[in-house]
C-alpha cells in the first residue's frame, strides 16, 4: 500500500502545471461578443457616442480563475441613437415572446435582480468578410490566438462559442 500511495503522490507532482486564459476580444477575432439586457440597453441610451459595450462571457464557458486576455471593452461609432432605438425595438419585441428571466442576489445593499436570459450580440469587425463561406459568424477563428493571448497574459485556453464540428 505504501508504494502504492508513494507512486500517486510521485505522479501527481511530476505532471506538469497547465495554463489556461479567460479570452476577451483577441485582434484577429471575427466579432466581439456582447449580452444585451434591460440594463445594459438602458446604459446604452444614456452614454454619449462613441458608446462602449462591455464583453461577455454569458453562455460561452465557465471561468475558470486563470486570468484574462485581451480586450474587454470596444468602442462602437456605429452604434448611434437610431441603432440604439432598433435594439430596443428588437429586445422588447423578442421579449414579448420570450420573457426576462431574472434572478436575485444578495449584495451588501440588499437583493438586486440580474437578467439571466440576456441576447447575444455579435459586433463583427468591418473588415470581416461574412460573404466567404469559409469564414461564417459562428466561428471565432483566429489562427494568431496564442500570439495574441501571450501579449496579455503568459499563459493560453482556447475559448469557444461553437465546440463541436457537428454544431457547425
Amino acid at each position: 500500500m505504501t508504494r502504492f500511495l508513494f507512486a500517486i503522490a510521485v505522479l501527481l507532482f511530476a505532471a506538469p502545471s497547465s495554463y489556461g486564459s479567460n479570452n476577451y476580444f483577441l485582434p484577429g477575432d471575427a466579432f466581439f461578443h456582447a449580452t444585451l439586457t434591460q440594463k445594459n440597453l438602458d446604459s446604452l441610451t444614456k452614454q454619449k457616442m462613441p458608446r462602449v459595450v462591455d464583453y461577455s462571457f454569458q453562455d460561452t464557458f465557465e471561468g475558470a480563475f486563470c486570468g484574462y486576455a485581451g480586450y474587454s471593452q470596444a468602442r462602437v461609432p456605429a452604434i448611434d441613437d437610431k441603432f440604439v432605438a432598433n435594439l430596443k425595438w428588437t429586445y422588447d419585441h423578442i421579449r414579448e415572446m420570450n420573457g426576462r428571466e431574472l434572478r436575485e442576489s444578495r449584495t451588501a445593499n440588499g437583493v438586486e435582480l440580474y437578467e439571466t436570459n440576456g441576447l447575444h450580440m455579435f459586433l463583427v469587425r468591418e473588415d470581416f468578410d461574412l460573404s466567404d463561406s469559409r469564414l461564417q459568424l459562428g466561428l471565432k477563428y483566429n489562427e494568431n490566438w496564442i500570439e495574441e493571448t501571450t501579449k496579455f497574459v503568459d499563459h493560453a485556453r482556447l475559448c469557444c462559442f461553437v465546440d463541436t464540428a457537428e454544431a457547425i
